[in-house]
């Protein structure tokens, strides 16, 4: 690659950059009603919903709806796979109509979807996956100025995810593992870290708290997390702000609370 070729591919992306850093204002699109839909359903059943897209822009917006595969992990990784590839996909049972739509400005219009549960005797605990909905035309443009210079502009492109959640019956058990937990320093404040997976069949969406006592046994106080849906085969991570203690050794107690007849604990020594 030449000099003159290296400078261009230089230039361009610091172009590129610039301009996705500007781009988030442009979003005009919207989904109504929050980004989860979940039933409960028996083998054999069908159920059916809607999902409804505003566009709070002053001119038309296009979207496109398509679906994809959704699992996640404590690490932060997010995988979205073509539909079908997950174990506990329900993309397959799926049906829904427009996959595209013109929405006029400060209009909103819906999205119907129909969920056929197949009558198999093998379904337990929950299926999942999302309808995604993605803007369509804010794409980039490269183009030369009147002297003779690239230039380059990037529009964002908004997408939501809208997970369709099937339950089969009350089946499937309820299993979770602590994955791993430590004490992070985060600036002056300590973090206590814990990744939590779930080995079950079933979504769990619990609350987690810990509860912390000194070496005597006595509690010093209960610290709480934040409430999170963790599907069967994903994992999630709880950071928790500890309380400014002594230096000595401490027990934390770690509770899992589903909020039903399932809680699950483990025990953490702390060393501060």
């Amino acid at each position: 690659m030449n000099r003159k070729i290296t400078y261009f591919v230089f230039l361009l992306t610091c172009l590129v950059f610039a301009a996705w850093s500007a781009a988030p204002g442009e979003a005009s699109m919207t989904v109504l009603g929050g980004l989860a839909h979940e039933a409960t359903a028996a083998k054999g059943d069908a159920y059916e919903g809607d999902i409804l897209i505003q566009n709070t822009g002053d001119t038309p917006q296009a979207v496109k709806i398509y679906q994809t595969d959704y699992l996640f992990y404590a690490n932060g990784t997010n995988m979205f796979d073509p539909p079908g590839k997950a174990p506990r996909s329900n993309a397959s049972w799926i049906t829904f109509n427009p996959n595209y739509l013109l929405i006029p400005p400060k209009e909103s219009l819906p999205v119907h979807y129909v969920v056929q549960v197949p009558p198999s005797i093998t379904l337990n605990g929950t299926y999942w996956s999302l309808l995604m909905v993605e803007e369509v035309n804010r794409e980039s443009e490269i183009s030369k100025d009147n002297k003779g210079k690239y230039k380059i502009g990037i529009r964002t492109v908004l997408r939501s995810g809208i997970k369709i959640i099937t339950n089969i019956g009350n089946t499937g058990n309820r299993k979770i593992k602590i994955v791993d937990k430590r004490v992070v320093q985060k600036g002056t404040d300590k973090i206590f870290q814990v990744d939590i997976g779930n080995t079950g069949e079933r979504l769990l969406s619990p609350n987690v708290w810990i509860e912390i006592y000194d070496n005597k046994g006595s509690r010093i106080g209960k610290y709480e997390g934040t409430k999170m849906a963790i599907f069967p085969g994903t994992s999630i991570r709880q950071a928790i702000n500890l309380p400014k203690l002594a230096k000595g050794k401490y027990k934390a107690m770690i509770i899992i609370d589903n909020g039903d007849e399932f809680v699950f604990g483990a025990e953490h020594k702390l060393v501060i």
